[in-house]
């Protein structure tokens, strides 16, 4: 077995080959000792690209790759070394076969079998193909000499063959489709050293990220807005205000992990672990024992069980006590609102917010009250023409703690027991018509659950 030892030079070492194949030798597991020791997970793909066309002639072809061997070799293909040979897999995918693995390959340096090979020679056993290469006198800088280099020589092997004295990683793993095609899994995950390099995992992120910002732009407007900007909950709003903050803890940090792209899988998991042991608090079925581990080598599983998690978590009913109701101006003076959630019906009692640049409280309170014809929206039409009342306001002088008011607002609220409501809760809209001339007019719908 050939050994990492150190060589020792002294004077009058007849000089060998050996000698300085050695010296490599020892040097390249030092560099790999460290660099191993510095992350647990230090092998993988920062990019590659596969040619999907190849594909549809039953030929894997990989048109370029950059990353670290588990043997601690780095690789940049075509820089280190030429494209592999393009290999068809129809003799390794059987018409009963479902998949079939793909690893980039590189041969081991072993005792007793040649490391080098002709350039013009196929030798899958051989580390390096010779290459000559006109090489020029880095001291002077004009001197040129011709030299004998070694370029990585990097192959394609399917599962059903032998990776005994390859280091290897895999790096796409083929399916059938349900029409008989032979196609790339898309939810394959490569070892890799970058997010970057995998487009599920940025897929992933992305998606997540949409449902975390979402989630936080909801629990955000149930709260209470406070003279100076600040912010805060109801009492009993435990659970929405620890939620909220869970989320704006973690939320910052997965979006710079999507912002920057150079992030380690590991780092990103680790994060999204803390992030669903955390989320476990809210949940009754789920506990951190259950989580999953990291497989480098296979990671797929691991991101998509956390992904699963935290959107069975954040998809329960929790929300703030008070929910906002977008409300849409259709036309001059005409405000629509669609509640998509009919259970507030039942559990809400429903406030209308008024805010304008007036010179008393008193005469947005008589204002709105005398103005606002209010009823479902295939009713609002009618009562617009006619001189009949709409639904009854009642202004709410102190409003419910549980009501999220902001400064500056007056609050009114709706009659849940008139037959206009029975209306609105059957169309599930609430429409006004507010003719008024009130400068910097801003209005808002909220449900409070009772």
């Amino acid at each position: 077995m050939l050994g990492n030892d150190k060589v020792i030079w002294k004077e009058g070492l007849f000089l060998q080959p050996q000698h300085f194949q050695q010296t490599e030798r020892y040097i390249f597991s030092s560099v790999q000792g460290r660099f191993a020791a510095s992350h647990p997970y230090y092998f993988g793909f920062i990019h590659y690209e596969i040619s999907q066309d190849a594909l549809a002639n039953n030929t894997f072809t990989l048109t370029n790759a950059k990353g670290i061997f588990p043997d601690g070799t780095y690789f940049s293909i075509p820089e280190t070394g030429p494209l592999p040979q393009a290999r068809t897999f129809s003799d390794h995918f059987t018409h009963d076969q479902m998949e079939l693995d793909v690893y980039l390959a590189l041969p081991q340096i072993n005792e007793g079998r040649p490391t080098v090979a002709e350039a013009n020679i196929t030798a899958t056993g051989a580390r390096y193909k010779s290459k000559k290469d006109t090489v020029t006198d880095e001291v002077f800088g004009q001197i040129k000499k011709e030299i004998e280099v070694g370029k990585a020589n990097y192959t394609i092997l399917f599962g059903d063959e032998s990776r005994d004295n390859f280091s290897s990683i895999k790096v796409a793993c083929l399916k059938r489709s349900p029409t008989g095609q032979i196609i790339i899994d898309t939810n394959f995950i490569a070892p890799s050293l970058r997010i970057s390099s995998s487009s599920v995992l940025i897929n992933l992120l992305r998606s997540l990220l949409e449902l975390l910002l979402s989630k936080c732009v909801s629990l955000s407007q149930g709260r209470k807005q406070l003279k100076g900007g600040f912010a805060e909950f109801a009492p009993d709003e435990i659970t929405p205000l620890t939620l909220l903050l869970t989320l704006n803890t973690y939320t910052p940090l997965l979006n710079q992990f999507y912002t920057a792209m150079n992030i380690h899988p590991f780092d990103l998991y680790q994060t999204m672990l803390q992030f669903t042991g955390a989320l476990c608090t809210f949940s009754a079925k789920v506990t951190t024992s259950a989580l999953p581990g990291y497989d480098h080598t296979s990671p797929a599983r691991s991101f998509n069980e956390l992904n699963h998690i935290i959107r069975d978590i954040l998809g329960a009913d929790i929300s703030a006590g008070c929910i906002p109701i977008p409300l849409k101006e259709v036309s001059p003076a005409t405000y629509v609102a669609q509640v998509t959630d009919t259970k507030l019906f039942e559990t809400a009692t429903f406030f209308l917010g008024i805010s304008a640049d007036v010179s008393s409280e008193k005469e947005l309170v008589i204002g709105s009250l005398t103005r606002i014809k209010m009823s479902s929206r295939n009713k609002l039409d009618t009562l617009i023409q006619s001189a009949m009342p709409g639904l009854p306001l009642v202004h709410v002088a102190t409003p419910p703690q549980s009501l999220s008011t902001k400064p500056g607002y007056i609050y009114f609220s709706l009659s849940q027991r008139h037959m206009l409501w029975d209306t609105i809760k059957a169309t599930a809209t609430i429409a006004m018509y507010f003719p008024n001339n009130f400068p910097n007019l801003k209005l808002e719908l909220l449900a409070v659950i009772s």
